[in-house]
């Protein structure tokens, strides 16, 4: 979690790079499920568990930048400067691209979670 918050800030509330967060929690838990010999029907608990709680911090994440972007009075003005598009985004649009790309990236980190703990548990 404090790492998560690290690259929250590092990345000033920008949370895609907050995947790798995933990775990390993944091959980790992947690991040590290995190491520590977890059988089978245990090892599925453990992974949708561990991924579930890698998304929830993914949706705080999400949320708090969320919060932060709908509550900048110049937020149009900063993604057009940003993105370079012609014109200033209005903020219904800004409203979709963030539940939009919020729930892409919960899903994102929920899978990147999960496929890391299989994938590193394969190779154990």
């Amino acid at each position: 979690i404090l790492c998560n918050i690290f690259i929250y800030g590092t990345f000033m509330g920008f949370p895609v790079f907050n995947l790798a967060m995933g990775l990390v929690a993944g091959y980790y838990f992947g690991r040590r499920i290995t190491a520590k010999n977890i059988i089978s029907p245990e090892r599925e608990t453990l992974i949708r568990k561990i991924s579930v709680f890698s998304a929830l911090i993914m949706i705080v994440i999400c949320s708090s930048s969320a919060f932060i972007a709908l509550h900048e009075k110049t937020i149009g003005e900063e993604l057009q400067g940003m993105l370079g598009l012609g014109f200033v985004p209005e903020k219904g649009l800004i409203i979709t691209g963030i539940v939009i790309g919020g729930a892409l990236l919960i899903t994102a980190q929920y899978f990147v979670t999960r496929l890391t703990m299989i994938k590193t548990m394969e190779h154990g």
